[in-house]
């Protein structure tokens, strides 16, 4: 017998009486890491109203490599990865269950985002350098691709913070210790997400779009059990920061009608 998670079926909505606030704004984002905040300034310079709901107290960022077919900086070495053999190893690798549409989405746009990221962190004093494979071989190969950001606290929160304050330059609003709980709908699209705590709640209108950056799945057991059981099993964990990546968004997702992809998960 299959067995039923509780994640799987969907809360009460919010009550109105624990609704103490609206905002509004054309875009509403889940998560303060560096997707959500990379996706607050792209909108905030398209000339967005920006909201970001983070849960903690600050925004948070971990790994410090950033990846991409090609850039600036491995070109400026003699490097240029070929897209189309790119793809074949990406999709051998992924055992053919990728989506091919997406793949090439970041094959092909990859190398403008990051320049995009790489000349505003310029403007902070941090600069990227390249972040050599560490593995190579003929069964498993690293491309050439990575890279790291170099700044005077040579730390990835020093990365995310200098997003986050010229996300605010430009109108971005950031709302701290707001966990984002509930989407809500109207005629079948998204029209709002809840958040908050239990008597103090707000919602947040969007008039264009949620996106949402709430990280993986490490920090929920059940959701583990049901996609990724193999990290049930393992001694060590580079899950951080504790009791925050619990699949927030995953849930929020699945509640408002969405469909989680087959698993197993990478």
């Amino acid at each position: 017998m299959q067995k039923i998670y509780s994640f799987l079926t969907p809360p009460d909505p919010v009550p109105e009486s624990e609704i103490t606030g609206t905002v509004e704004a054309d875009v509403v984002i889940a998560g303060a890491g560096i997707a959500g905040l990379c996706a607050a300034l792209r909108a905030a310079e398209l000339g967005a109203s920006v909201a970001v709901l983070e849960k903690t107290v600050c925004c948070n960022a971990r790994g410090g490599h950033f990846g991409a077919a090609n850039s600036k900086v491995w070109r400026e070495l003699g490097i240029v990865n070929d897209k189309k053999e790119l793809a074949r190893q990406w999709i051998a690798a992924c055992g053919n269950r990728a989506r091919e549409q997406i793949v090439w989405l970041y094959i092909n746009n990859s190398e403008e985002a990051v320049g995009w990221l790489f000349d505003h962190q310029a403007a902070h004093g941090i600069y990227p350098k390249p972040g050599r494979p560490r593995y190579a071989g003929p069964s498993y190969t690293e491309r050439y691709g990575a890279h790291l950001l170099v700044g005077p606290k040579k730390g990835m929160r020093e990365v995310a913070e200098n997003i986050r304050l010229d996300s605010q330059a430009l109108g971005a609003r950031y709302f701290f210790e707001t966990p984002a709980v509930y989407l809500e709908k109207e005629g079948g699209r998204v029209s709002a997400v809840i958040g908050g705590k239990p008597g103090g709640y707000t919602r947040f209108r969007v008039k264009t779009g949620v996106i949402l950056a709430t990280g993986d799945i490490a920090g929920d057991r059940e959701l583990l059990e049901a996609y990724s059981p193999m990290l049930l099993k393992v001694r060590h964990s580079q899950y951080t920061p504790p009791g925050a990546n619990t699949g927030d968004g995953h849930k929020m997702g699945l509640w408002a009608g969405g469909i989680m992809e087959d698993a197993p998960f990478p």
